[in-house]
């Protein structure tokens, strides 16, 4: 059985589609599908440098991630 894994702990592969659970502001969490781009170009205000980073792409809103896992594989279908 898959278990939901902390991006503190470990990311995807790179642009990997996987399941994940995010934070919304109200303090509510919402599941949906997520892309992680691990080496993602920021912009640091305070030493203005860019930086690379992970970065949640999750379809829309707030991409506070806090948990992710695996999609399972496709069932079988008898024809």
């Amino acid at each position: 059985m898959a278990t939901w894994i902390r991006p503190e702990t470990a990311l995807p592969g790179d642009g990997e589609l996987v399941l994940a659970v995010k934070e919304l502001r109200s303090g509510r969490r919402e599941i949906c599908l997520a892309r992680c781009l691990r080496n993602f170009p920021q912009f640091d205000p305070v030493t203005r440098d860019r930086t690379y980073g992970p970065h949640w792409v999750t379809g829309g809103g707030n991409n506070n991630v806090i948990c992710w896992m695996a999609l399972p594989d496709l069932p079988e279908v008898s024809e």
